[in-house]
């Protein structure tokens, strides 16, 4: 057993002492790191009662959209009870479809809080409440 130790100990010393086997202190080298962050959007609006349409125009609210997808995002709309209309969304304009559907769609990931109107609104029935939901995807 005395042996094994020695020997082990003669050679860490020759290893230690080898200049061949030092650490160059002043060695530079390059790496990359990439991460992959999942799509994070979120949309809030708070406005929760009827949409009180007056002369086929009404101020929605503020909405805030946030998303951080490098490829962009979808604001989806849907209206109960409305035939058609224009959404305003700041200078975005998106007219909804006869099933009360719309669609803003954004090129990049962005943060933006704006006010919503709609106008040239037609209300299928005009004793039924007109509502608004939305939701947000990223592409």
């Amino acid at each position: 057993m005395n042996r094994v130790l020695k020997l082990a100990g003669c050679l860490f010393g020759l290893i230690a002492a080898s200049p061949a086997l030092a650490v160059d202190q002043s060695a530079n080298g390059d790496f990359t790191l990439t991460a992959q962050v999942e799509s994070f959007c979120r949309l809030s609006y708070e406005n929760t009662a009827p949409v009180a349409i007056a002369n086929g125009a009404a101020a929605l609210g503020q909405v805030r959209e946030v998303c951080n997808s490098g490829n962009g995002y979808v604001v989806h709309g849907a209206f109960s009870n409305l035939r058609e209309a224009n959404v305003r969304a700041g200078t975005d304009v998106a007219a909804v479809q006869q099933d009360g559907t719309f669609d803003f769609a954004r090129s990049m990931a962005r943060k933006q809080a704006t006010d919503w109107q709609i106008s040239d609104a037609a209300v299928i029935d005009a004793n039924a409440p007109v509502y608004m939901t939305l939701t947000i995807s990223p592409l």
